[in-house]
Protein backbone atom coordinates (compact mmCIF):
# COMPACT_ATOMS: atom_id res chain seq x y z
CA UNK A 1 0.00 0.00 0.00
CA UNK A 2 1.52 3.28 -1.07
CA UNK A 3 0.71 6.96 -1.16
CA UNK A 4 -0.69 8.72 -4.20
CA UNK A 5 1.82 11.00 -5.86
CA UNK A 6 -0.04 14.23 -6.41
CA UNK A 7 0.47 16.95 -8.97
CA UNK A 8 -1.80 20.00 -8.93
CA UNK A 9 -3.95 20.47 -12.02
CA UNK A 10 -2.97 22.84 -14.77
CA UNK A 11 -5.50 25.44 -13.62
CA UNK A 12 -4.61 27.65 -10.69
CA UNK A 13 -6.97 26.51 -7.95
CA UNK A 14 -5.16 27.58 -4.82
CA UNK A 15 -1.80 26.55 -3.47
CA UNK A 16 -1.16 22.82 -4.07
CA UNK A 17 1.86 20.98 -2.72
CA UNK A 18 3.42 17.99 -4.49
CA UNK A 19 3.81 15.28 -1.92
CA UNK A 20 2.45 11.90 -0.91
CA UNK A 21 -1.24 12.17 -0.14
CA UNK A 22 -1.00 9.46 2.46
CA UNK A 23 -0.29 12.20 4.98
CA UNK A 24 -2.15 15.06 3.35
CA UNK A 25 -2.37 18.21 5.40
CA UNK A 26 -4.94 20.69 4.28
CA UNK A 27 -7.80 22.67 5.61
CA UNK A 28 -10.74 20.40 6.57
CA UNK A 29 -13.66 20.41 4.21
CA UNK A 30 -17.07 21.63 5.22
CA UNK A 31 -20.13 19.45 5.11
CA UNK A 32 -23.11 20.29 2.97
CA UNK A 33 -24.62 22.41 5.73
CA UNK A 34 -21.47 24.62 6.05
CA UNK A 35 -20.23 22.85 9.19
CA UNK A 36 -16.79 21.38 9.68
CA UNK A 37 -16.77 17.58 9.52
CA UNK A 38 -16.25 15.60 12.64
CA UNK A 39 -13.17 13.87 11.21
CA UNK A 40 -11.22 13.47 7.99
CA UNK A 41 -11.51 10.17 6.11
CA UNK A 42 -8.95 7.88 4.54
CA UNK A 43 -9.93 6.89 0.98
CA UNK A 44 -8.26 3.81 -0.50
CA UNK A 45 -7.97 3.54 -4.31
CA UNK A 46 -7.56 -0.08 -5.34
CA UNK A 47 -5.30 -0.89 -8.32
CA UNK A 48 -4.70 -4.58 -7.62
CA UNK A 49 -7.37 -5.58 -10.16
CA UNK A 50 -5.73 -3.41 -12.85
CA UNK A 51 -8.39 -0.73 -12.56
CA UNK A 52 -8.69 1.65 -15.49
CA UNK A 53 -9.18 4.53 -13.05
CA UNK A 54 -5.68 4.84 -11.58
CA UNK A 55 -4.92 7.75 -9.20
CA UNK A 56 -1.40 8.01 -10.60
CA UNK A 57 -2.64 8.57 -14.17
CA UNK A 58 -6.34 9.28 -14.81
CA UNK A 59 -7.49 10.30 -11.30
CA UNK A 60 -4.80 12.87 -10.52
CA UNK A 61 -7.27 15.77 -10.39
CA UNK A 62 -9.68 13.71 -8.31
CA UNK A 63 -7.08 12.95 -5.65
CA UNK A 64 -5.99 16.59 -5.66
CA UNK A 65 -9.62 17.69 -5.17
CA UNK A 66 -10.06 15.21 -2.32
CA UNK A 67 -6.94 16.64 -0.72
CA UNK A 68 -8.45 20.12 -0.87
CA UNK A 69 -11.56 18.73 0.84
CA UNK A 70 -9.49 17.36 3.72
CA UNK A 71 -9.39 13.67 2.82
CA UNK A 72 -6.41 11.34 2.74
CA UNK A 73 -5.84 9.13 -0.30
CA UNK A 74 -3.91 5.90 -0.59
CA UNK A 75 -3.22 3.34 -3.31
CA UNK A 76 -3.50 -0.39 -2.78
CA UNK A 77 -1.60 -2.55 -5.27
CA UNK A 78 -1.77 -5.86 -3.39
CA UNK A 79 -4.58 -8.20 -2.43
CA UNK A 80 -6.88 -6.69 0.17
CA UNK A 81 -6.56 -7.94 3.74
CA UNK A 82 -8.44 -7.04 6.89
CA UNK A 83 -5.31 -5.53 8.45
CA UNK A 84 -4.93 -3.06 5.57
CA UNK A 85 -8.47 -1.71 6.12
CA UNK A 86 -8.25 -0.85 9.81
CA UNK A 87 -8.00 2.93 9.35
CA UNK A 88 -9.75 3.08 5.93
CA UNK A 89 -13.22 4.60 5.69
CA UNK A 90 -13.90 4.23 1.95
CA UNK A 91 -12.60 2.05 -0.89
CA UNK A 92 -12.83 3.14 -4.55
CA UNK A 93 -12.77 0.65 -7.43
CA UNK A 94 -12.38 2.51 -10.75
CA UNK A 95 -13.37 -0.03 -13.43
CA UNK A 96 -11.69 -3.26 -12.25
CA UNK A 97 -10.64 -5.49 -15.16
CA UNK A 98 -10.09 -8.75 -13.25
CA UNK A 99 -12.56 -10.91 -11.32
CA UNK A 100 -12.67 -10.96 -7.53
CA UNK A 101 -12.25 -14.14 -5.54
CA UNK A 102 -14.65 -15.37 -2.88
CA UNK A 103 -12.14 -14.48 -0.16
CA UNK A 104 -11.84 -10.91 -1.46
CA UNK A 105 -15.62 -10.52 -1.56
CA UNK A 106 -15.72 -11.80 2.01
CA UNK A 107 -13.25 -9.13 3.12
CA UNK A 108 -15.24 -6.40 1.32
CA UNK A 109 -18.49 -7.64 2.84
CA UNK A 110 -17.01 -7.64 6.35
CA UNK A 111 -15.61 -4.15 5.76
CA UNK A 112 -18.96 -2.90 4.45
CA UNK A 113 -21.04 -4.45 7.22
CA UNK A 114 -18.59 -3.03 9.75
CA UNK A 115 -19.42 0.54 8.75
CA UNK A 116 -17.06 1.11 5.79
CA UNK A 117 -18.05 2.68 2.48
CA UNK A 118 -17.55 1.26 -1.03
CA UNK A 119 -17.63 3.04 -4.40
CA UNK A 120 -17.75 0.97 -7.59
CA UNK A 121 -17.15 2.92 -10.81
CA UNK A 122 -17.82 0.96 -14.01
CA UNK A 123 -17.96 1.77 -17.73
CA UNK A 124 -19.89 1.00 -20.89
CA UNK A 125 -20.53 -2.68 -21.43
CA UNK A 126 -20.66 -3.35 -17.69
CA UNK A 127 -18.77 -6.22 -16.16
CA UNK A 128 -18.93 -8.22 -19.39
CA UNK A 129 -16.61 -5.88 -21.26
CA UNK A 130 -14.44 -5.18 -18.22
CA UNK A 131 -13.93 -8.87 -17.45
CA UNK A 132 -14.86 -8.65 -13.78
CA UNK A 133 -17.64 -9.95 -11.52
CA UNK A 134 -18.63 -6.98 -9.36
CA UNK A 135 -22.33 -7.61 -10.02
CA UNK A 136 -22.04 -10.74 -7.88
CA UNK A 137 -21.38 -8.43 -4.94
CA UNK A 138 -23.75 -5.61 -5.96
CA UNK A 139 -26.77 -7.83 -6.61
CA UNK A 140 -26.86 -8.79 -2.95
CA UNK A 141 -27.75 -5.18 -2.15
CA UNK A 142 -30.24 -4.60 -4.96
CA UNK A 143 -28.15 -3.11 -7.77
CA UNK A 144 -26.18 -4.24 -10.83
CA UNK A 145 -24.41 -2.54 -13.73
CA UNK A 146 -26.00 -3.37 -17.09
CA UNK A 147 -24.07 -4.42 -20.19
CA UNK A 148 -25.16 -1.44 -22.30
CA UNK A 149 -24.06 2.09 -23.18
CA UNK A 150 -25.58 5.52 -22.63
CA UNK A 151 -25.66 7.80 -25.69
CA UNK A 152 -27.28 11.14 -26.24
CA UNK A 153 -29.92 11.61 -28.90
CA UNK A 154 -29.23 15.30 -29.66
CA UNK A 155 -26.18 17.52 -29.89
CA UNK A 156 -26.63 19.68 -26.81
CA UNK A 157 -23.18 21.26 -26.60
CA UNK A 158 -20.39 22.03 -29.09
CA UNK A 159 -17.88 20.96 -26.45
CA UNK A 160 -19.07 17.36 -26.19
CA UNK A 161 -19.45 16.10 -29.75
CA UNK A 162 -19.03 12.38 -29.17
CA UNK A 163 -22.42 10.66 -28.75
CA UNK A 164 -21.19 8.70 -25.74
CA UNK A 165 -20.20 11.91 -23.92
CA UNK A 166 -23.79 12.37 -22.83
CA UNK A 167 -24.63 15.85 -21.52
CA UNK A 168 -27.64 15.22 -19.27
CA UNK A 169 -29.56 18.19 -17.94
CA UNK A 170 -32.44 16.55 -16.06
CA UNK A 171 -30.73 13.56 -14.51
CA UNK A 172 -30.08 14.70 -10.91
CA UNK A 173 -32.69 13.02 -8.70
CA UNK A 174 -31.33 14.30 -5.36
CA UNK A 175 -31.74 17.98 -6.20
CA UNK A 176 -31.91 19.20 -2.61
CA UNK A 177 -28.57 17.67 -1.70
CA UNK A 178 -26.95 19.07 -4.85
CA UNK A 179 -28.36 22.53 -4.17
CA UNK A 180 -26.61 22.52 -0.81
CA UNK A 181 -23.34 21.71 -2.57
CA UNK A 182 -23.93 24.60 -4.97
CA UNK A 183 -24.65 26.90 -2.04
CA UNK A 184 -21.48 25.87 -0.27
CA UNK A 185 -19.32 26.27 -3.40
CA UNK A 186 -20.69 29.69 -4.25
CA UNK A 187 -17.91 32.26 -3.98
CA UNK A 188 -15.24 29.72 -3.01
CA UNK A 189 -13.72 29.51 -6.48
CA UNK A 190 -13.88 25.74 -6.46
CA UNK A 191 -12.53 24.47 -9.80
CA UNK A 192 -15.26 23.67 -12.23
CA UNK A 193 -18.05 25.09 -10.10
CA UNK A 194 -21.21 25.31 -12.13
CA UNK A 195 -22.31 28.49 -10.40
CA UNK A 196 -19.03 30.23 -11.16
CA UNK A 197 -19.37 29.25 -14.82
CA UNK A 198 -22.94 30.53 -14.81
CA UNK A 199 -21.97 33.93 -13.40
CA UNK A 200 -19.05 34.42 -15.80
CA UNK A 201 -20.10 32.72 -19.03
CA UNK A 202 -23.86 32.47 -18.74
CA UNK A 203 -25.92 29.33 -18.29
CA UNK A 204 -24.77 25.97 -19.60
CA UNK A 205 -26.31 24.71 -22.86
CA UNK A 206 -28.83 22.49 -21.03
CA UNK A 207 -29.37 24.78 -18.03
CA UNK A 208 -32.56 26.79 -17.79
CA UNK A 209 -32.76 29.41 -15.02
CA UNK A 210 -36.14 29.79 -13.39
CA UNK A 211 -36.06 31.44 -9.99
CA UNK A 212 -33.85 32.47 -7.10
CA UNK A 213 -34.43 30.75 -3.75
CA UNK A 214 -32.86 31.07 -0.33
CA UNK A 215 -31.23 28.04 1.29
CA UNK A 216 -30.72 27.90 5.03
CA UNK A 217 -28.24 25.73 6.85
CA UNK A 218 -28.87 24.16 10.24
CA UNK A 219 -31.43 25.59 12.60
CA UNK A 220 -28.78 27.50 14.58
CA UNK A 221 -27.26 29.18 11.53
CA UNK A 222 -28.04 32.87 11.19
CA UNK A 223 -26.89 33.31 7.64
CA UNK A 224 -28.44 32.21 4.37
CA UNK A 225 -27.13 31.67 0.89
CA UNK A 226 -28.93 32.94 -2.19
CA UNK A 227 -28.35 30.69 -5.18
CA UNK A 228 -29.99 30.28 -8.51
CA UNK A 229 -32.15 27.20 -8.58
CA UNK A 230 -32.35 25.48 -11.93
CA UNK A 231 -34.83 23.15 -13.41
CA UNK A 232 -31.93 21.43 -15.14
CA UNK A 233 -28.53 20.87 -13.60
CA UNK A 234 -26.36 19.49 -16.43
CA UNK A 235 -23.58 17.02 -15.90
CA UNK A 236 -21.45 15.00 -18.31
CA UNK A 237 -21.82 11.23 -18.21
CA UNK A 238 -19.05 9.92 -20.50
CA UNK A 239 -18.78 6.37 -21.82
CA UNK A 240 -21.03 4.86 -19.17
CA UNK A 241 -23.71 2.25 -18.64
CA UNK A 242 -27.03 2.14 -16.84
CA UNK A 243 -27.61 0.59 -13.42
CA UNK A 244 -30.49 -1.70 -12.50
CA UNK A 245 -31.86 -0.82 -9.06
CA UNK A 246 -34.16 -2.75 -6.77
CA UNK A 247 -35.24 -2.26 -3.19
CA UNK A 248 -33.54 -1.62 -0.76
CA UNK A 249 -31.15 0.32 -3.03
CA UNK A 250 -32.23 3.65 -4.52
CA UNK A 251 -31.07 5.69 -7.56
CA UNK A 252 -29.83 9.28 -7.39
CA UNK A 253 -28.82 9.90 -11.05
CA UNK A 254 -30.74 9.09 -14.23
CA UNK A 255 -30.28 9.45 -17.98
CA UNK A 256 -33.21 11.88 -18.31
CA UNK A 257 -34.99 12.47 -21.58
CA UNK A 258 -32.03 13.55 -23.74
CA UNK A 259 -30.08 10.29 -23.55
CA UNK A 260 -30.80 6.73 -24.57
CA UNK A 261 -31.88 4.58 -22.79
CA UNK A 262 -34.21 7.24 -21.42
CA UNK A 263 -35.08 7.61 -17.74
CA UNK A 264 -32.78 4.84 -16.65
CA UNK A 265 -30.76 4.97 -13.40
CA UNK A 266 -27.09 5.83 -13.84
CA UNK A 267 -26.03 5.63 -10.19
CA UNK A 268 -27.44 3.84 -7.16
CA UNK A 269 -26.75 3.84 -3.43
CA UNK A 270 -27.44 1.60 -0.48
CA UNK A 271 -27.14 2.11 3.28
CA UNK A 272 -26.38 -0.84 5.52
CA UNK A 273 -28.17 -0.97 8.88
CA UNK A 274 -24.77 -0.96 10.61
CA UNK A 275 -23.66 2.25 8.92
CA UNK A 276 -21.90 1.10 5.76
CA UNK A 277 -22.62 2.96 2.54
CA UNK A 278 -22.39 1.61 -1.01
CA UNK A 279 -22.49 3.49 -4.32
CA UNK A 280 -22.45 1.99 -7.83
CA UNK A 281 -21.86 4.49 -10.66
CA UNK A 282 -22.10 3.50 -14.31
CA UNK A 283 -19.20 5.68 -15.55
CA UNK A 284 -15.70 5.64 -14.13
CA UNK A 285 -14.64 8.48 -16.44
CA UNK A 286 -17.09 10.95 -14.89
CA UNK A 287 -14.41 11.72 -12.27
CA UNK A 288 -11.25 11.37 -14.39
CA UNK A 289 -8.98 14.22 -15.43
CA UNK A 290 -10.82 14.87 -18.72
CA UNK A 291 -14.35 15.24 -17.32
CA UNK A 292 -14.04 16.03 -13.61
CA UNK A 293 -14.23 19.80 -14.13
CA UNK A 294 -16.96 19.72 -16.78
CA UNK A 295 -20.38 21.19 -16.00
CA UNK A 296 -21.57 20.04 -12.54
CA UNK A 297 -19.29 17.00 -12.29
CA UNK A 298 -17.19 18.55 -9.48
CA UNK A 299 -20.34 19.13 -7.44
CA UNK A 300 -21.38 15.51 -7.97
CA UNK A 301 -17.93 14.43 -6.82
CA UNK A 302 -18.28 16.43 -3.62
CA UNK A 303 -21.80 15.09 -3.10
CA UNK A 304 -20.83 11.43 -3.54
CA UNK A 305 -17.68 11.46 -1.42
CA UNK A 306 -19.23 13.58 1.34
CA UNK A 307 -22.09 11.11 1.54
CA UNK A 308 -19.79 8.08 1.49
CA UNK A 309 -17.61 9.45 4.26
CA UNK A 310 -20.61 10.17 6.46
CA UNK A 311 -20.31 13.97 6.27
CA UNK A 312 -23.88 14.27 5.03
CA UNK A 313 -26.91 15.07 7.12
CA UNK A 314 -28.46 11.61 6.93
CA UNK A 315 -28.54 8.31 5.16
CA UNK A 316 -31.43 9.38 2.92
CA UNK A 317 -29.81 12.58 1.61
CA UNK A 318 -29.39 11.03 -1.85
CA UNK A 319 -32.75 9.25 -1.86
CA UNK A 320 -35.21 10.79 -4.36
CA UNK A 321 -38.89 11.20 -3.74
CA UNK A 322 -41.32 8.40 -4.43
CA UNK A 323 -42.76 10.22 -7.45
CA UNK A 324 -39.34 10.78 -9.03
CA UNK A 325 -38.27 7.21 -8.42
CA UNK A 326 -41.51 5.90 -9.90
CA UNK A 327 -40.95 7.88 -13.12
CA UNK A 328 -37.85 5.84 -13.97
CA UNK A 329 -38.13 3.17 -16.61
CA UNK A 330 -37.24 -0.49 -16.21
CA UNK A 331 -34.53 -2.15 -18.24
CA UNK A 332 -35.73 -3.19 -21.68
CA UNK A 333 -33.37 -5.68 -23.34
CA UNK A 334 -33.00 -5.26 -27.09
CA UNK A 335 -32.92 -8.56 -29.00
CA UNK A 336 -29.82 -9.40 -31.00
CA UNK A 337 -31.36 -9.69 -34.44
CA UNK A 338 -28.09 -10.82 -36.01
CA UNK A 339 -27.80 -13.94 -33.89
CA UNK A 340 -31.55 -14.58 -33.91
CA UNK A 341 -31.61 -14.59 -37.71
CA UNK A 342 -29.16 -17.50 -37.74
CA UNK A 343 -31.27 -19.62 -35.41
CA UNK A 344 -34.11 -21.92 -36.53
CA UNK A 345 -37.55 -20.34 -36.51
CA UNK A 346 -36.63 -17.14 -34.69
CA UNK A 347 -40.17 -15.80 -35.04
CA UNK A 348 -43.36 -17.72 -34.20
CA UNK A 349 -46.70 -16.50 -35.46
CA UNK A 350 -49.79 -16.53 -33.31
CA UNK A 351 -51.53 -19.71 -34.36
CA UNK A 352 -53.79 -22.17 -32.66
CA UNK A 353 -51.36 -24.98 -33.36
CA UNK A 354 -49.47 -26.02 -30.25
CA UNK A 355 -45.71 -26.19 -30.47
CA UNK A 356 -44.16 -29.64 -30.20
CA UNK A 357 -42.59 -30.58 -26.90
CA UNK A 358 -39.52 -31.95 -28.67
CA UNK A 359 -37.36 -28.99 -29.66
CA UNK A 360 -35.69 -31.02 -32.43
CA UNK A 361 -38.91 -30.87 -34.41
CA UNK A 362 -38.60 -27.08 -34.61
CA UNK A 363 -35.76 -27.33 -37.13
CA UNK A 364 -36.90 -26.89 -40.72
CA UNK A 365 -34.92 -29.65 -42.38
CA UNK A 366 -36.92 -29.75 -45.62
CA UNK A 367 -36.53 -26.13 -46.74
CA UNK A 368 -32.79 -25.66 -46.56
CA UNK A 369 -31.54 -29.27 -46.46
CA UNK A 370 -29.47 -30.85 -49.27
CA UNK A 371 -30.92 -34.17 -50.39
CA UNK A 372 -28.07 -36.58 -51.23
CA UNK A 373 -30.23 -39.58 -52.09
CA UNK A 374 -30.22 -38.76 -55.84
CA UNK A 375 -26.45 -38.56 -56.32
CA UNK A 376 -26.18 -42.19 -57.53
CA UNK A 377 -28.94 -41.66 -60.13
CA UNK A 378 -27.23 -38.50 -61.40
CA UNK A 379 -23.90 -40.31 -61.87
CA UNK A 380 -25.67 -43.11 -63.76
CA UNK A 381 -27.24 -40.51 -66.05
CA UNK A 382 -23.74 -39.18 -66.88
CA UNK A 383 -22.76 -42.64 -68.13
CA UNK A 384 -25.92 -43.00 -70.23
CA UNK A 385 -25.35 -39.66 -71.94
CA UNK A 386 -21.63 -40.29 -72.46
CA UNK A 387 -20.57 -37.20 -70.54
CA UNK A 388 -17.53 -37.16 -68.32
CA UNK A 389 -18.31 -36.78 -64.64
CA UNK A 390 -16.34 -33.60 -64.02
CA UNK A 391 -17.02 -29.94 -63.33
CA UNK A 392 -18.12 -27.96 -66.35
CA UNK A 393 -15.33 -26.03 -68.03
CA UNK A 394 -15.65 -22.36 -68.81
CA UNK A 395 -15.67 -21.57 -72.53
CA UNK A 396 -13.58 -18.51 -73.15
CA UNK A 397 -15.40 -16.16 -75.54
CA UNK A 398 -13.65 -14.90 -78.64
CA UNK A 399 -14.26 -11.32 -79.70
CA UNK A 400 -13.59 -9.85 -83.12
CA UNK A 401 -10.82 -7.31 -82.69
CA UNK A 402 -9.17 -5.12 -85.36
CA UNK A 403 -5.61 -5.88 -84.29
CA UNK A 404 -3.99 -9.20 -83.45
CA UNK A 405 -3.65 -9.93 -79.77
CA UNK A 406 -0.41 -8.88 -78.21
CA UNK A 407 1.65 -11.25 -76.18
CA UNK A 408 3.68 -9.12 -73.82
CA UNK A 409 7.02 -10.41 -72.65
CA UNK A 410 6.29 -11.52 -69.15
CA UNK A 411 9.81 -12.78 -68.50
CA UNK A 412 12.95 -10.73 -69.28
CA UNK A 413 15.20 -12.05 -72.09
CA UNK A 414 18.09 -14.30 -71.19
CA UNK A 415 21.37 -12.39 -71.53
CA UNK A 416 24.56 -14.46 -71.98
CA UNK A 417 27.19 -13.84 -69.36
CA UNK A 418 30.81 -14.73 -68.99
CA UNK A 419 31.50 -17.88 -67.00
CA UNK A 420 32.86 -17.60 -63.53
CA UNK A 421 36.65 -17.49 -63.31
CA UNK A 422 38.21 -20.88 -62.49
CA UNK A 423 39.51 -19.99 -59.08
CA UNK A 424 41.60 -22.47 -57.18
CA UNK A 425 40.09 -23.83 -54.01
CA UNK A 426 42.10 -23.12 -50.91
CA UNK A 427 41.66 -23.13 -47.16
CA UNK A 428 40.85 -19.60 -46.00
CA UNK A 429 41.50 -20.44 -42.35
CA UNK A 430 44.99 -21.63 -43.16
CA UNK A 431 45.73 -18.48 -45.15
CA UNK A 432 44.61 -15.97 -42.56
CA UNK A 433 45.90 -17.88 -39.53
CA UNK A 434 48.57 -16.18 -37.41
CA UNK A 435 52.19 -17.45 -37.54
CA UNK A 436 51.87 -18.79 -34.01
CA UNK A 437 48.81 -20.83 -34.96
CA UNK A 438 50.50 -22.17 -38.09
CA UNK A 439 53.59 -23.20 -36.10
CA UNK A 440 51.40 -25.07 -33.62
CA UNK A 441 49.64 -26.89 -36.46
CA UNK A 442 53.03 -27.75 -38.02
CA UNK A 443 54.40 -29.08 -34.73
CA UNK A 444 51.37 -31.35 -34.34
CA UNK A 445 52.07 -32.85 -37.78
CA UNK A 446 55.69 -33.80 -36.89
CA UNK A 447 55.44 -37.36 -35.58
CA UNK A 448 58.67 -38.92 -36.95
CA UNK A 449 62.37 -37.91 -36.68
CA UNK A 450 62.84 -38.38 -40.41
CA UNK A 451 60.42 -35.54 -41.09
CA UNK A 452 62.27 -33.12 -38.81
CA UNK A 453 64.29 -31.49 -41.58
CA UNK A 454 61.21 -30.89 -43.71
CA UNK A 455 59.33 -29.37 -40.77
CA UNK A 456 62.24 -27.02 -40.01
CA UNK A 457 62.25 -25.82 -43.60
CA UNK A 458 58.47 -25.22 -43.47
CA UNK A 459 58.87 -23.35 -40.18
CA UNK A 460 61.50 -21.12 -41.81
CA UNK A 461 58.93 -20.31 -44.51
CA UNK A 462 56.38 -19.28 -41.87
CA UNK A 463 58.82 -17.20 -39.78
CA UNK A 464 61.70 -15.67 -41.78
CA UNK A 465 65.06 -16.78 -40.36
CA UNK A 466 68.03 -14.49 -41.16
CA UNK A 467 70.68 -15.86 -43.52
CA UNK A 468 74.10 -16.83 -42.22
CA UNK A 469 77.14 -14.92 -43.42
CA UNK A 470 78.24 -16.58 -46.60
CA UNK A 471 74.82 -17.96 -47.59
CA UNK A 472 73.45 -17.12 -50.96
CA UNK A 473 70.84 -14.40 -50.59
CA UNK A 474 69.12 -15.52 -53.73
CA UNK A 475 68.53 -18.98 -52.34
CA UNK A 476 64.96 -19.84 -51.49
CA UNK A 477 63.92 -20.86 -47.99
CA UNK A 478 62.96 -24.30 -49.19
CA UNK A 479 66.50 -24.90 -50.48
CA UNK A 480 68.15 -24.00 -47.21
CA UNK A 481 69.37 -26.86 -45.10
CA UNK A 482 67.96 -27.47 -41.67
CA UNK A 483 71.49 -27.23 -40.31
CA UNK A 484 71.92 -23.64 -41.52
CA UNK A 485 68.46 -22.71 -40.16
CA UNK A 486 69.31 -24.02 -36.69
CA UNK A 487 72.71 -22.34 -36.81
CA UNK A 488 71.14 -19.00 -37.65
CA UNK A 489 68.69 -19.38 -34.78
CA UNK A 490 71.50 -20.24 -32.33
CA UNK A 491 73.44 -17.14 -33.41
CA UNK A 492 70.36 -15.01 -32.76
CA UNK A 493 69.89 -16.54 -29.31
CA UNK A 494 73.56 -15.95 -28.42
CA UNK A 495 73.32 -12.39 -29.68
CA UNK A 496 70.36 -11.75 -27.38
CA UNK A 497 72.17 -13.17 -24.34
CA UNK A 498 75.50 -11.29 -24.62
CA UNK A 499 75.61 -7.73 -23.41
CA UNK A 500 77.66 -6.22 -26.26
CA UNK A 501 76.07 -6.27 -29.67
CA UNK A 502 77.75 -8.46 -32.27
CA UNK A 503 78.75 -6.69 -35.44
CA UNK A 504 78.61 -8.18 -38.90
CA UNK A 505 82.41 -8.51 -39.03
CA UNK A 506 82.44 -10.42 -35.73
CA UNK A 507 79.73 -12.77 -36.95
CA UNK A 508 81.69 -13.34 -40.20
CA UNK A 509 84.82 -14.14 -38.22
CA UNK A 510 82.99 -16.58 -35.95
CA UNK A 511 81.37 -18.25 -38.93
CA UNK A 512 84.75 -18.87 -40.61
CA UNK A 513 86.13 -20.30 -37.38
CA UNK A 514 83.12 -22.54 -36.99
CA UNK A 515 83.44 -23.76 -40.58
CA UNK A 516 87.12 -24.46 -40.12
CA UNK A 517 86.44 -26.47 -36.96
CA UNK A 518 83.73 -28.44 -38.67
CA UNK A 519 85.98 -29.26 -41.63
Amino acid sequence: MQGVQQDPPSQSCGSGETSSTENLRSRPSRSLDNKLPAKTGVILFDTYKHEAGDPSSSYRRLTWALKQQGFQCRINDVSLTASDLKDVEAIVFGQPTQPFTAAEFGILKAFFEGGGSLLFLMGEGGETRAGTNVNYFLEEYGMSVCADAVVRMTVASPVHLHPKEALIGDGVLCRDALNKVLARNKGTGYPGSAQKDTLENGPAPCQVQTRTIQLFGAENDNHAADITDTEKTPFVFPYGATVSVQTPAFPFLSSGLTAYPSRRPLAAAYVHPKGGRLVALGSYRIFDDDFLEKENNPNLQVLVFQWLLGHQEGDDALRPSIEVEASLEASQPVPDTTSLSERPLPCFYDTEEALPSDFRKLFEETKFALDTSRIADVKQLYRQLGVNYEPLSVIKPEFVIPLPPLRPAVHPPFMPELPHPPLELFDIDAEIASPRTRLIQLANQCVDDSDLEIHLQRAAQIIPVPLLPGEDKLAQNKNRSAKNILCSLIYRIIEMKIKEPVTAAAMDKRAREHKRNVD
